[in-house]
């Protein structure tokens, strides 16, 4: 499993113990296979990726998650960066460190072996979100890309 200096002082909470994804993820734009393809979108049922699509050269994203083997169609990793000194700089598209910053999410999908967990894939990757609203059991911890809670 991942080193502990990953996650401080730098401030992530992680888990890899994801059950009964349902929804729809999409992300801002993302370079897939090597080429930018705007916006990504992955659909969730049953804890499964039952489809994924983009916002340009859609059957090129397609045809490359398609080409991958194991269980690249599983969430595989949440991450919530809890560090408000690595927030994010405005006019800078830049995530910094890795998504550890106060209210950036990370989500992994597919292998997730190198943070403990039990996918295996050719397929990982990751999608970083700084605008997201989070709740848990009702409350909202992150708002709009800022952590409500503290």
């Amino acid at each position: 499993a991942r080193d502990r200096e990953v996650e401080l002082p730098a401030g992530a909470i992680r888990t890899v113990d994801i059950a009964d994804a349902e929804g729809v993820l999409v992300t801002p734009p993302e370079v897939f296979g090597g080429r930018h393809v705007g916006s990504v979108r992955l659909e969730f049922a049953g804890n499964r990726i039952v489809a994924v699509s983009s916002e340009h050269h859609d059957a090129f994203v397609r045809a490359v998650w398609a080409s991958h083997t194991g269980d690249r169609d599983r969430f595989g990793e949440f991450n919530v960066g809890v560090n408000p000194k690595l927030a994010m700089v405005p006019g800078v598209p830049a995530i910094p460190y890795y998504g550890y910053g106060a209210g950036v999410i990370r989500v992994s999908v597919g292998d997730n072996a190198e943070s403990g967990g039990p996918y295996r894939s050719s397929y990982h990757q990751w999608f970083f979100l700084t605008d997201a609203t989070v709740t848990a059991n009702g409350n909202v911890v992150i708002d709009e890309g800022r952590l409500a809670l503290l």
